[in-house]
């Protein structure tokens, strides 16, 4: 990556005459976007963006480097860099150092660093803006110097799902807000230096910044900062930055939820305010628009001005938010969609996401290229972030494509075709979540057993709060089992885990909660869960770990019942349904009509 934007130098005159020969000074640069104007349609590129660039696991959007930037985006990249580097010298995140007075040790540490720049893409698919990052090499840095002071959490999916489900119960006011620079507030520590080497490039346009870095220039006209700030891409970065919010947050009066570390709740004049923190994106809910303000201005005392937006659809994570129905949200990602199937060039539709023989790996079985295995991996990639957030009917297709990356066929391939042609055909669909009774923790788990090629069973798992999706999983079993009857129990097992979890997250927030109700539909396990112990001589080789869920019965924290076959909604998540038994489970799941 270094030698990339080194290589940046030599071919910005030649390429970007236009945009950067006048890199001389700030002003000329300044004058040359300013003549250009930014040009909405000149950069809105969203459906060519992966022929460009790299996929990025944090969103779905695509990072370009400096090069592959400027040649897209002219004056507009150039601005963004400008404006990155700015705010790295206002924010005092690095000082000089001469490259002379270095130890040899220190010299040794120094790492390097890159410029991306972003095509910025609200939720819903319009244009918010052009973004440039400057990153350090955080994969140069000794991991072990830092022991478990590198690690940051996220806020759940799932508890971003419960949060929503209460904020439509009970009619609260949501907002989201951006902290812009987040990472940039939290200071390095005193005992940890990290020295970093900026290129030849983004050395000219800080000097042209700030003319002190001038004697600091290198003979091959790079520069050697100290770190001063938690810059993103260093690996105590994250924690640091939360560890900051976190002391702030606590400061202002809230309380963390003892079972999702980046969830806070405040009572402000008798009614709870809670924040789910994702890294540097917050989202608020609250009584009332006036206690909001109070919310907001805290933040911004703290923080300086910060990224709000008001109203009743909300862009949070990927997935757009409407509450503008009484009592009800709907959770969608359509333009994501859209993006996947223009970059996969999708034609066609099918019915369902996936086939009968959806675990057969008989057939066709001739090995991908290299490169269209590579594809393939980063399409199934995509799917996945969509299956576990807004379209979970495709979650048990998507979960068996994921089995496939390191050997997918063209078999493989084809499967990978239907679920996007499925897609297609459904794309206007939502997650729709409409509830009175937000106390009440559903959980349907079912089994299909010996599906897979090596007799291995597969688990699928549905948690709705009062009717209303939180989270599910689809996923093949570790161990393999005798019996039905026993693949039920491993199931049930796997996703007690997650029921507790939830129960008790809502515990946490200040709900009195019943016990969770699980769904089952196999008589014989739940007379093996309720009595903690094999029915007969056929199960006795059953693992005691496998009865644990008895304990919770016992305890009131679980309560077992029966589900007709035809209406467990976990079919869907265990065996590839069709017709319209298929369209009846899968409008329940995604509440549809509901």
């Amino acid at each position: 990556m270094e030698d990339e934007d080194d290589s940046v130098d030599d071919e910005l005159e030649t390429n970007n005459q236009q945009s950067l020969s006048a890199v001389d000074t700030v002003q000329d640069i300044q004058e040359a976007h300013e003549e250009q104007g930014v040009n909405r349609e000149r950069y809105n590129l969203r459906p060519n963006r992966a022929q460009a660039g790299r996929w990025s696991g944090r969103s779905y959007g695509l990072h370009l480097t400096i090069k592959q930037g400027v040649d897209k985006l002219g004056a507009a990249a150039t601005k963004a860099i400008i404006k990155e580097l700015s705010q790295m010298l206002d924010r005092n995140v690095f000082h000089p150092v001469s490259l002379k007075d270095l130890t040899i040790e220190q010299k040794k540490g120094i790492i390097s660093c890159s410029m991306f720049l972003k095509e910025k893409y609200r939720a819903d698919g319009s244009f918010e803006k052009v973004k440039a990052r400057l990153v350090a090499g955080g994969h140069q840095q000794d991991r072990t110097v830092y022991g478990d002071k590198v690690s940051s959490p996220t806020v759940a999916i799932s508890s971003v799902f419960m949060i929503a489900v209460i904020a439509a119960a009970e009619r609260r006011v949501v907002t989201t807000v951006d902290i812009p620079g987040a990472y940039l507030h939290a200071n390095m520590p005193e005992d940890c230096e990290v020295l970093m080497r900026l290129n030849k490039y983004l050395s000219n346009v800080i000097v042209q910044l700030d003319d002190r870095y001038s004697i600091y220039m290198n003979d091959d006209g790079s520069i050697i900062v100290k770190l001063d700030k938690a810059l993103y891409g260093c690996v105590q970065s994250s924690k640091l930055w939360y560890d900051q919010l976190c002391e702030a947050l606590s400061t202002m009066g809230y309380v963390r939820n003892d079972d999702d570390k980046c969830v806070f709740n405040r009572l402000m004049e008798g009614n709870q305010a809670t924040i789910c923190v994702h890294v540097d994106d917050l989202m608020i809910t609250c009584a009332d628009e006036g206690t909001m303000k109070c919310i907001t201005n805290d933040l911004r005392k703290y923080f300086g001005e910060l990224s709000v937006n008001e109203g009743r659809v909300q862009n949070y994570i990927g997935m757009v938010f409407d509450f503008s129905e009484d009592k009800k949200v709907t959770i969608e990602m359509k333009s994501y969609i859209n993006e996947l199937l223009e970059y996969t060039k999708t034609v066609g539709e099918a019915s369902t996401p996936a086939e009968q023989r959806l675990f057969d790996t008989s057939y066709n079985c001739t090995e991908l290229s290299e490169s269209q295995r590579a594809k393939y991996h980063t399409v199934v990639a995509k799917l996945l972030y969509l299956a576990k957030r807004a379209r979970p009917d495709i979650l048990l297709a998507v979960s068996y494509l994921t089995t496939r990356v390191t050997k997918a066929t063209e078999g493989d391939l084809e499967k990978l075709d239907r679920c996007l042609r499925y897609l297609r055909r459904t794309k206007e669909l939502v997650l729709s979540m409409t509830t009175n009774n937000y106390t009440s923790l559903i959980a349907a788990i079912d089994a299909s057993y010996g599906v897979h090629e090596d007799r291995k069973s597969h688990s699928g798992v549905l948690l709705t709060l009062g009717g209303a999706f939180i989270c599910a999983f689809s996923r093949k079993q570790r161990i393999n089992t005798k019996s039905s009857c026993e693949a039920e129990l491993v199931s049930v097992s796997d996703g007690t885990n997650s029921i507790l979890g939830c129960r008790n997250f809502m515990i946490n927030q200040g709900y009195k909660m019943g016990p969770a109700i699980l769904l089952q539909d196999n008589q014989s396990t739940i007379k093996m869960l309720k009595s903690g112990k094999s029915n007969s001589e056929r199960s006795r080789h059953i693992d005691i770990r496998f009865y644990f869920i008895c304990d919770r019965v016992k305890r009131g924290e679980l309560c077992v019942e029966y589900q007709e076959t035809e209406e467990m909604v976990a079919d869907l998540l265990t065996k590839p349904v069709q017709g319209r038994q298929f369209v009846y489970l899968r409008d329940r799941l995604l509440g549809v009509n509901l």
